[in-house]
């Protein structure tokens, strides 16, 4: 086990979580221990093709039984813990992977050799499961709702010094939600790029000035490191 239990009995109290505590927020062993507490956020877990118990969104949020072999699809810590063990392999992973490469570009000479993930918080934004594999979640109000109303609970916990939203579609969801609102009063930097597993992480954008996702990323995270990339 290559996560960190320490934040565990506060997540238990948030109802969501005791509905599914596989979606736990994975927190590195060394997560707090180095400035700063980097929270990153994805978009969604999905099933595989064949599912559709999940897509009545009233029927998730009351809390659903999931058939056995579908569970393994929203551990977000067993998920994490296995791609750092076998080096990310599979499609799926290519979001851990390039979240990785840039997360080493910004530690730059810091001559840590385990993976930056030890030293981060990661979790999905959306709380329920897209509705088709491998595809964004269409986000109905509740979705909106009850992301939103997690990730203040676990912002709250966590204390992050940096949120990260790794994607467009829930960076749009949070601010339409409020989200934003509950912190700006505090010293919590939000920050928001394309997607890591799309083209968008390595191609320039008009829209972006000619950055691409990757450059968006290390933007607002390389001012909280205090360092540049080599």
């Amino acid at each position: 086990m290559l996560w960190s239990e320490i934040f565990d009995a506060e997540f238990s109290s948030v109802e969501h979580y005791k509905l599914y505590p596989d979606l736990y927020p994975w927190v590195g062993q060394e997560y707090g221990q180095r400035i700063p507490r980097v929270l990153l956020l994805g978009e969604s877990h999905y099933f595989a093709s064949d599912a559709t118990f999940h897509h009545d969104a009233a029927s998730w949020y009351a809390g659903i039984t999931i058939p056995e072999q579908h569970q393994k699809s929203i551990k977000t810590r067993k998920i994490i813990n296995k791609g750092l063990c076998n080096q990310w392999k599979g499609r799926s992973r290519l979001i851990y992977r390039n979240l990785e490469a840039a997360l080493r570009d910004i530690e730059g000479g810091s001559n840590l050799s385990a993976s930056p993930f030890h030293r981060v918080a990661f979790m999905n934004y959306f709380q329920r499961p897209a509705q088709r594999e491998g595809k964004s979640l269409v986000v109905s109000t509740a979705d909106q709702q009850r992301s939103a109303e997690v990730q203040r609970s676990v912002i709250e916990i966590l204390s992050p010094d940096v949120v990260m939203f790794c994607s467009i579609l829930a960076w749009k969801h949070a601010k339409a939600a409020g989200l934003f609102d509950t912190f700006k009063n505090t010293e919590i930097r939000f920050g928001r790029c394309t997607h890591p597993a799309t083209r968008w992480w390595h191609t320039p954008m008009k829209k972006y000035k000619g950055k691409k996702g990757m450059d968006l990323f290390l933007d607002v995270l390389r001012p909280c490191y205090g360092t540049a990339a080599t």
